[in-house]
């Protein structure tokens, strides 16, 4: 039988050939998905399944004579499909980005699109995987939906937002004060874009001796 989803109505009837109708239909071993039903006099099953899963039956059916046969069959129920990510990282101005957005439920493969709104300028969205990447190029705040669609053409979209940062640039790039053996020394560095708090740390050569960095 074919494939259902959790929550949305489900219809499919076996095909019967031979012996002398009217039949009469009956499961005579394991169970149907919750949610659904088997009608006696059509072999139709039907209904809404309440869950998710695979389930296994056998299906007789005895012909107006009395004659029977019977055979094993199996649904799969997939839970509903859904954009599990909630959020993406926001970014700075040419510093690389990567993420992938996220979904479950449904039936693979999935299709990623953006239905509205506008990602920030450098990124790209991977159609096949949901992979967002690139090089932002502008600073601001970006809103988008993203649509996933799934096999079976089920879809589901959700809203979000990336803000890019400006790029990080320390703005006192040398130290100018001079400092005297043995007497107090402090000066300061500071830096703009990216994303508070910052950390610092010596990338290249040494501090005098006795001169820490905060």
């Amino acid at each position: 039988f074919p494939n259902g989803t959790q929550a949305l109505p489900y219809t499919a009837s076996p095909a019967v050939r031979g012996g002398t109708t009217p039949y009469s239909w009956g499961i005579v071993s394991g169970v149907l998905p919750l949610g659904l039903s088997l009608d006696t006099s059509t072999g139709k099953i039907s209904g809404t399944p309440q869950e998710s899963g695979n389930k296994g039956f056998s299906i007789e059916v005895i012909d107006a004579a009395g004659v029977k046969t019977s055979q094993w069959f199996w649904i799969d129920i997939r839970a509903p499909l859904s954009i599990t990510t909630t959020s993406f990282f926001n970014g700075g101005v040419n510093n690389s980005y990567g993420t992938s957005a996220r979904a479950s439920g449904g039936e693979y493969p999935y299709l990623w699109n953006v239905t509205s709104g506008t990602l920030p300028p450098g990124l790209a969205l991977a159609t096949s995987s949901g992979y967002l990447s690139g090089l932002p190029s502008s600073e601001g705040v970006w809103n988008f939906a993203l649509e996933v669609r799934d096999k079976g053409g089920l879809i589901t979209t959700r809203n979000f937002s990336i803000e890019i940062k400006p790029q990080l640039k320390i703005i006192l790039p040398y130290f100018s004060s001079s400092g005297v053996v043995g007497a107090p020394y402090a000066t300061s560095s500071s830096a703009i874009g990216g994303t508070m708090p910052y950390t610092w740390r010596i990338s290249w050569q040494t501090l005098p001796p006795g001169i820490i960095l905060d």
